[in-house]
């Protein structure tokens, strides 16, 4: 049995056009792309060890997060890991219950509404 504590950072990177003072004819002409590049990275820390899980991905999405679980999996075979999660609606997805249940050494534990000081990775 492991015990992980496990959360996500969303990364964006925001091309922000903003109010500037300038005289009327000499504003200053930023190019945008028009895209906002993102990232988001899946983390979680045994906080017996200090071993930690990383995984990097495009976006936070309930099959994103699947794939952060199998990775999770990978690195402690044969153990039954209790994983303490926030309330995130993709920990939630309804897509994720078929695979939850195919692997029953996953036990998800929610913590209450705002309470991040129970979990050691926020």
């Amino acid at each position: 049995m492991v015990r992980n504590d496990q959360d996500e950072a969303h990364l964006r990177n925001y091309q922000t056009i903003g109010a500037t003072r300038y005289l009327q004819g000499h504003q200053k002409q930023g190019l945008t792309t028009g895209r906002h590049a993102s990232a988001t990275s899946f983390g979680a820390v045994a906080p017996a060890t200090g071993q930690i899980v990383i995984s990097a991905k495009d976006h936070a999405t309930a099959e994103t997060f699947q794939a952060f679980l199998d990775t999770l999996r990978a690195a402690f075979p044969d153990k039954t890991i209790h994983l303490v999660l926030d309330n995130a609606m993709i920990h939630h997805a309804q897509v994720l219950q078929p695979y939850l249940l195919d692997h029953p050494e996953l036990d998800l534990r929610f913590l209450p509404p705002s309470s991040p000081h129970l979990n050691n990775t926020e």
